[in-house]
């Protein structure tokens, strides 16, 4: 058949007395009677000029039948080139129909449907039967249509194949409506796998599983494969199952859902796990069921959970302390029998109140807040008072839990009546405060002591020996026709007594600085550093920032009693070979550190120093005076004393 449609010729004869233009008409001749031969050969040439006309009308029907057919046709030769194609072949294809005789059908096929195309005609050139595919084309506009294609051989010959013929039709919105299907239960599917509920589908009329999903598995234990097509009876004990067939039953019957809030269910490693289920029937177009969809909650642990806070709660009904439940609102929502003992109202009562009426001081503006941190930190310890029904006020010990169950936030609290240990520690802190009194009576009788023999010591001692070394002088510069050695003798114990004399009144000065009444802090630090460092060689640098002139002499006697044994420290065990002293002002009071860069100590467990006596009673000492003591010391690191004592309000900067 061509590519183009074909003009059918006109085989009519010309019309009788037609005029030619500029001719002589002829002479209308005068009809001969025909023969009986010649009227049977017009006859049959009359009958042959209708058949070549209805022919042409039949070709031209099948030429507009080929062209605008909804299926694109194609002739091949055994190439697979194109031969011939219809309109619709080239709308198809994006091309000219004319255009595409002479090229090659794979051409216009998708780069990734290759292959299947030429499978497809080289089996229909192998076999000469009907072979049929589906492809995507593409067309020379970027955008590619599905087809299908069903193709036949074409023999000129019997058993010899010149041609092969193809139809194509589009199916571009069939393989739409698959893809779109495709992805909607690929979506369905990923949302059923991804549940944390088991799902399962059974047949309506025999109740064997055709779907499972993954949580389903993890459940049982048993593979969806290994389910498919068998029902209950094929995994689950006799009872089991009759009690899950009964109940699909029902469903089925009644076209309902079903709910059943707990079943038990034996899974393939025999643990016994019970879920919350709903079954539902899906139902045909006629109305009558044609599955059986199921939704199982595995509810063990939860079960579970609920057994014991059964449990906790019979528990806490007979703890000896009392426990509270309470909601956001501070309402109280149960009590056990503690609480009604402790507080003397009934349970009834307290359930009828709020934790600001037991409480005085915890008002409702402070709730919210309060909510908040427990719901921060979890747990909170403190204690406070609840009033009785009686109106008394019992000191309690409380444990707030911040808790949330099922979508719901609670507070239990444990409350402990600490009125025994409240007296205990009231008992225990006045026994503190006589032990601090008689500490600080002591220290005083020791400094009273102190003072005492200093003045001895001075008015007597330091005297005398002075007299004595005065007398040995004047001896010394009378003249006498002694013996040298005597005089030598004399001048020795001159010597000796002098020494004697400065040495008893260093040891006043450490019994008791004087300085400090005269001339005042600062300058006995300076000078008692001095006075160390000239005896010991080492080097001893002083900081002095904003110290008052006018210090109060107890806090100036603590600050220079603890210089002294810091020092006397560090000449012992330091093996220092620096020391920085330093005494500032601060807001409310005075400090003092000394700090070596000797070989510093090992701390005891929480940061303390190891303290021996002179570190307890430099403690002592300043805690008398409510200040503060700090050790800082690592091995090979050094050791810094701070120390902090109040100053009163009325102290002026020097």
């Amino acid at each position: 058949m061509a590519a183009t449609r074909k003009t059918p010729k006109r085989t009519a004869a010309a019309k009788t007395g037609t005029k030619s233009n500029g001719a002589t008409p002829r002479p209308v001749a005068t009809p001969q009677p025909l023969s009986e031969n010649d009227a049977s050969q017009v006859l049959q040439n009359e009958e042959l000029r209708r058949a070549q006309m209805e022919l042409e009308a039949a070709r031209d029907r099948y030429v507009d039948l080929y062209d605008f057919s909804p299926a694109g046709h194609f002739t091949l030769d055994t190439h697979g080139t194109i031969v011939e194609a219809n309109l619709r072949a080239g709308t198809l294809i994006g091309i000219n129909r004319n255009e595409l005789v002479g090229q090659s059908l794979a051409h216009f096929i998708a780069a990734e449907d290759q292959d299947t195309f030429h499978r497809h005609y080289q089996d229909v050139l192998r076999t000469g039967l009907r072979q049929t595919c589906e492809v995507q084309l593409r067309e020379a506009t970027g955008v590619s249509h599905w087809v299908h294609f069903e193709s036949l051989a074409a023999h000129n010959n019997p058993g010899h194949i010149t041609h092969w013929r193809t139809a194509l039709l589009d199916i571009s919105d069939r393989k739409r409506a698959e893809d779109e299907v495709r992805r909607s239960e690929t979506f369905i599917s990923s949302i059923l796998e991804n549940l944390p509920d088991m799902i399962f589908v059974k047949e309506a009329k025999d109740l064997r599983f055709v779907r499972l999903n993954q949580a389903g598995e993890d459940l049982l234990g048993y593979l969806r494969g290994e389910l498919m097509g068998k029902n209950d009876y094929d995994f689950f004990p006799h009872d089991e199952a009759d009690f899950f067939t009964a109940t699909d039953r029902e469903v089925l019957a009644c076209g309902r859902l079903l709910d059943i809030p707990q079943e038990p269910i034996q899974t393939r490693f025999g643990e016994v796990r019970y879920l919350h289920t709903k079954k539902i029937p899906i139902v045909g177009k006629d109305g009558t069921p044609q599955y059986l969809l199921g939704i199982s909650e595995d509810i063990t642990d939860r079960k579970r959970v609920e057994e014991a806070l059964r449990l906790a709660k019979f528990s806490m009904d007979r703890a000896a302390d009392a426990v509270y439940w309470i909601d956001p609102q501070a309402k109280i929502l149960d009590v056990n029998e503690a609480a009604s003992l402790m507080l003397g109202y009934s349970k009834d009562e307290l359930c009828a109140m709020t934790i600001h009426d037991l409480n005085p001081d915890f008002q409702a503006d402070m709730w919210p807040g309060f909510w908040a941190e427990t719901q921060r930190r979890g747990t909170l310890v403190f204690e406070t008072a609840h009033r009785a029904k009686n109106g008394r006020l019992i000191p309690i010990e409380v444990s707030v839990n911040y808790l949330s169950y099922e979508g719901k936030e609670y507070h239990c609290a444990f409350v402990r009546d600490i009125t025994e240990r409240k007296r205990a520690e009231a008992a225990l802190r006045q026994r503190e405060m006589q032990l601090e009194s008689l500490s600080a009576q002591l220290l005083q009788a020791q400094e009273e002591e102190r003072r005492r023999i200093a003045r001895e010591l001075h008015d007597d001692f330091s005297q005398r020996l002075a007299a004595l070394a005065i007398d040995l002088r004047t001896v010394q510069r009378e003249p006498s026709d002694s013996k040298p050695w005597g005089v030598s003798r004399l001048q020795q114990l001159g010597n000796l007594a002098e020494q004697l004399a400065t040495e008893l009144q260093q040891i006043s000065h450490r019994l008791h600085p004087s300085i400090l009444e005269h001339v005042g802090l600062e300058a006995a630090v300076k000078e008692h550093v001095d006075e160390v460092s000239a005896r010991t060689g080492l080097p001893i640098e002083v900081m002095v920032l904003a110290v008052p002139k006018d210090v109060p002499l107890e806090q100036a006697l603590c600050l220079y009693r603890v210089l002294q044994e810091s020092l006397q420290n560090v000449r012992k065990h330091a093996l220092a070979t620096t020391v920085l002293v330093r005494l500032f002002r601060t807001g409310r009071g005075l400090g003092l550190c000394v700090h070596d860069d000797g070989q510093g100590f090992e701390t005891a467990q929480g940061g303390e120093g190891r303290k021996g006596l002179g570190f307890t009673s430099m403690e002592e000492r300043v805690k008398r005076h409510h200040g503060t003591f700090h050790i800082r010391t690592k091995p090979g690191e050094g050791t810094e004393v701070h120390v902090w004592v109040p100053l009163d309000a009325g102290t002026s900067d020097g």
